[in-house]
């Protein structure tokens, strides 16, 4: 499995794109595509600009996902290196016997989000119009504080 490997390039790649998805709502495009300068560690913010059909917007870093990231702060460039990142993740997914959903990760971030804030917040934050509506799932308080405490 990855986690084995030598290659540390693939590993890193590999956590900082799942981190990304599951705790900023980044989409598997944006994730490989996003640089370092693009990460405002002081306002603790991702800054994506706009781009054809997708608004800019400005995701908070929560303590957990700064955790993550916070080794690696200093660097230049691409933040996932490995650009066929997810491919790795549903080889994976099928190695773990894990079924792999698309976009699973961005939803998930939806989805606990909208247990903490506005549906308008989360829309703004994952670059949705007001037609299209994140999805909602009931998760109890506690849930909640458990995702957003998942720490390396």
């Amino acid at each position: 499995m990855l986690w084995n490997s030598r290659d540390e390039a693939k590993v890193q790649s590999m956590l900082l794109y799942v981190v990304l998805g599951a705790f900023a709502g980044l989409r598997p495009a944006e994730t490989v595509g996003l640089e370092w300068k693009q990460i405002d560690w002081t306002k603790r913010e991702i800054h994506l600009a706009a781009s054809p059909g997708k608004v800019g917007r400005a995701i908070p870093i929560k303590d957990n996902l700064m955790t993550f990231l916070l080794p690696y702060k200093g660097r230049n460039g691409l933040v996932v290196i490995h650009k066929r990142v997810a491919n790795l993740l549903r080889t994976e997914c099928k190695q773990a016997g894990v079924r792999h959903i698309s976009n699973g990760l961005r939803r998930s971030y939806g989805s606990y989000r909208l247990g903490e804030c506005s549906e308008e917040m989360v829309q703004s934050e994952m670059g949705l119009d007001p037609s299209q509506q994140p999805e909602r799932r009931a998760i109890p308080a506690a849930e909640i504080a458990k995702y957003w405490a998942i720490r390396p």
